[in-house]
């Protein structure tokens, strides 16, 4: 079990200036500039919150759900029992189709959903075919993130996790109000924050 704290959302436009400035400094320089070229296996997630997954996911019997695919991919794919992964992109979605066949990784469902008519309610509804409580992990770090959310609150088992990354944005903020039965943790470096969420009930 995760040890929690609340606080208050905070974002770029609610620091300082100088503090604003000095934290794109701190993320571009130590997370895109040094962490990224010494693990670009990793996702593109704040470290601290990379660290956490992998031990979640030590026995690699989790099932997962993303939106959003990319070196994320790879990496859930390569720790976990069964994973699925959305992405609306054609050209990404050959690219992470060639990542995964590389890796010799056939444990993943790799869906292209683009949007229809500008409308991405078809690739957020996808979840909605899984059946309450089968995930142990949703990491939502593609488009319309809110409604992805909104569809996945209870597709997340009891004392499983959902991960909202880039969870500073202020067009997210209404995703923390939609997971009630969840308590969350937020991790920041610099400007870059990633949000885990766990289910409580």
């Amino acid at each position: 079990m995760l040890h929690f704290y609340n606080e208050e959302l905070r974002n770029e436009r609610e620091c300082g200036e100088l503090e604003f400035w000095l934290r794109r400094i701190y993320s571009g320089v130590l997370y895109h500039r040094i962490y990224r070229k010494r693990y670009p296996e990793n996702p593109y997630y704040v470290p601290a919150v990379i660290r956490l997954m992998s031990e979640i996911l030590g026995n690699k019997q989790a099932k997962v759900f993303e939106w959003g695919s990319g070196i994320s991919t790879v990496w859930y794919a390569q720790r976990v029992e069964s994973l699925v992964a959305i992405e609306h992109n054609e050209e990404w979605y050959h690219k992470v189709t060639g990542w995964l066949q590389t890796n010799k990784l056939n444990n993943v469902e790799l869906k292209y959903i683009p949007p229809t008519n500008g409308s991405f309610q078809n690739y957020s509804q996808v979840i909605l075919k899984y059946d309450d409580e089968f995930f142990d992990v949703v990491a939502v770090d593609g488009r319309n993130r809110v409604d992805c959310i909104r569809q996945a609150v209870n597709k997340v088992k009891v004392g499983g996790y959902l991960i909202l990354d880039d969870s500073h944005r202020t067009k997210y903020q209404p995703a923390f109000d939609l997971l009630t039965n969840y308590e969350h943790k937020r991790y920041d470096f610099g400007l870059l924050q990633t949000t885990i969420f766990q289910r409580l009930k």
